[in-house]
């Protein structure tokens, strides 16, 4: 299941925090960032954004990115 799908499917188990982050990966790019680029853009931490990533199923934060541009590509077709 790609990342987009996770992060929908979960969305009624989220803290304030892990919505914050959710939202932010759902609205914009974050192929180029790091757990702590992308938490200092949601103003949560790194830690948070790989608490995040595990909740959902990935074993790494790289393993969520690289599952985002598929949604990317179906939404294009």
């Amino acid at each position: 299941m790609n990342a987009y799908l996770r992060i929908k499917e979960y969305n009624d188990s989220y803290t304030a925090t892990e919505k914050l982050i959710a939202e932010y990966i759902l609205e914009n790019d974050i192929l180029q960032d790091s757990a702590q680029a992308l938490g200092e853009k949601t103003n949560t931490s790194a830690a948070a954004i790989i608490r995040f990533s595990k909740k959902i199923g990935f074993k790494v934060f790289s393993n969520l990115k690289i599952n985002l541009p598929k949604k990317k590509k179906q939404e294009v077709d």
